[in-house]
This record gives structure tokens, C-alpha cells and sequence, in this order.
């Protein structure tokens, strides 16, 4: 009976070993895509920033312009959300 129980408790353990395998791989694979997805989201930065970069040399004076509209603009908002609050 002893053996029984033995060969019973061998079976669990494999099962047990099986899942925690398979658990590590998951692990491992969700690593390898999130590692993939963040170095292609880098890549993307980059490349955003140099055409960023490559259109302000190209026109400064409409950047400036923007970025003054785009900073008023965040003003307003601000303000108008200190003005909600009182």
C-alpha cells in the first residue's frame, strides 16, 4: 500500500513540476514580448524626436508659434480649472 501511495504522490509531483514549467515559460515569454515591445516603442521615440527636431530647423518660426498657442492653451485650462474650484 505503501507503494501505491508512493506512485501516487511521484504522479503529483511530475503534474506539480509540469505546471510550474509551464508557468515559467509563460513568464518568460511575456518577458521577451515585453522587452520586444518596449525597444520597438524606443525606437519609435527616436524617430518621432528626430523628425520633431528636423521640422523645427526647417520652421522655427511656426514652432515657436505653436508651442506659444499650445502653452496658452495649458494656461487657460488651469486657470479655468483653479476658477471651478472656488
Amino acid at each position: 500500500m505503501k507503494n501505491k501511495n508512493s506512485e501516487k504522490g511521484f504522479e503529483a509531483g511530475k503534474g506539480a513540476h509540469k505546471g510550474i514549467d509551464y508557468a515559467m515559460d509563460k513568464v518568460e515569454s511575456m518577458k521577451n514580448k515585453y522587452n520586444d515591445m518596449t525597444a520597438q516603442l524606443k525606437n519609435r521615440a527616436t524617430n518621432m524626436r528626430h523628425e520633431f527636431d528636423g521640422y523645427i530647423k526647417k520652421n522655427p518660426e511656426t514652432s515657436v508659434l505653436f508651442a506659444a498657442g499650445a502653452g496658452m492653451l495649458a494656461g487657460a485650462i488651469i486657470t479655468a480649472m483653479i476658477m471651478k474650484r472656488r
